[in-house]
């Protein structure tokens, strides 16, 4: 009989294991995968700030050191987005992940991989490996099973929200400018962006996400081809499932808590959810915690997660007002905030993970203000 049984064997999922078990709770984690952070579904790039923050110290895992970011409007726009310092690393996130791993198992976390869930029904938790099924028993069960999460669907069958985008990339040779990613809009990328991000000068990582229902490896192939990217160099391809829609509000049901990517604790500006997934991760397991010890109410949960979620809300109402602008409107914005001098102020004041550090300042600035005017209050409201 376990405290907690943790689904997903990600890095939120990891946390929140290795949190518990440092606190005396008897924890497991189970992977659908033969190895923690195999196969690699991420495009691996981390803010600095975010990772401070939460005291994650990714020298170990850091492939290179990003200043900025170029950002193409349909038409060729461009935005140009520099500090003087470094504002993220690209990392290597199998490494990343299975570092969290062995500071769980290290902790006393058991681990079961190649294994599935099937069922959940109370404290039972209903297994395959291999082929063969298992039960265990926990008190508590975290869904940390990510964008697909069949936690999710057995125990939240109400969550209607299915707003996912396809992602699709891979690691290519060129020339590049090692210092910046650069973003591309354009309707190969319906709904989202493509995207180049240096691991050094000869190499990059190049991709494309967009909505279900497109042709997403046609798309990446017509941006590839489009961009002069050298496709013949591609290896290390990798596919997967985005989540781009509001976080879920309440992620508690009886003695099962969601985290993660299956919580929709993700940015859907950008996709990414490991700084704010693991700061959702600590949310989690400090709210059951609280119930092993105190008996405290595992909704508050949703509590402790206020912060996360308005972060996430926001980053959703920038998407939907994104996405509700055709192509020559994106570039007639790319043209009117250039100059209102967005690129001076997203190099000043820009914060990757949380919006609410920087647009409430846009109020200070006239210019910006009365030309997005309509968008900030979209935003905030």
């Amino acid at each position: 009989m376990y405290n907690v049984c943790v689904i997903g064997g990600g890095p939120v999922g990891l946390t929140i294991a290795r949190n518990l078990n440092e606190k005396g709770w008897k924890c497991i984690v189970i992977e659908e995968h033969a190895k923690i952070g195999e196969p690699e579904k991420c495009s691996g790039l981390i803010s600095l700030t975010g990772a401070a923050e939460l005291g994650l110290n990714l020298n170990e895992f850091k492939l290179n050191e990003i200043y900025g970011a170029d950002i193409y409007s349909p038409s060729g726009n461009k935005l140009s987005i520099e500090k003087q310092f470094p504002v993220a690393n690209v990392i290597d996130r199998a490494q990343f992940d299975k570092s969290i791993a062995k500071q769980a198992y290290d902790s006393g976390v058991d681990f079961k991989t190649n294994t599935r869930l099937l069922s959940l029904n109370g404290k039972s938790v209903f297994l395959q490996n291999q082929g063969r099924g298992e039960l265990i028993k926990a008190d508590i069960i975290v869904g940390a099973d990510g964008a697909l999460s069949k936690t999710r669907d057995i125990m939240f069958p109400e969550f209607k929200e299915k707003k996912f985008v396809h992602g699709i990339q891979a690691e290519g040779k060129g020339n590049f400018n090692e210092k910046k990613v650069e973003v591309f809009f354009g309707n190969y990328a319906k709904n989202f962006f493509a995207w180049n991000i240096p691991l050094n000068k000869e190499t990059s990582r190049i991709g494309l996400a967009t909505s279900l229902g497109e042709k997403v490896k046609e798309n990446f192939e017509e941006f590839v081809m489009k961009k002069n990217f050298n496709k013949e160099s591609f290896e290390n391809e990798l596919s997967a499932l985005i989540p781009c829609g509001a976080p879920i509000e309440n992620c508690v049901k009886d003695n099962v808590l969601l985290a993660g990517d299956a919580a929709f604790q993700t940015k859907s500006t950008t996709g990414g959810g490991v700084i704010l997934g693991i700061e959702s991760a600590k949310a989690c397991s400090d709210s059951i915690d609280a119930f092993l010890k105190y008996k405290k109410p595992l909704k508050e949960y949703n509590k402790r997660l206020e912060p996360v979620k308005k972060e996430l809300r926001m980053h959703y109402k920038m998407r939907k007002y994104f996405n509700s602008l055709k192509e020559k409107e994106i570039d007639d914005l790319f043209i009117k905030l250039k100059k209102a001098g967005i690129e001076e102020f997203l190099s000043k004041e820009g914060d990757m993970d949380k919006p609410s550090k920087f647009i409430p300042k846009l109020a200070g600035k006239p210019k910006l203000w009365l030309m997005f005017g309509t968008a900030i209050k979209f935003i905030m409201s």
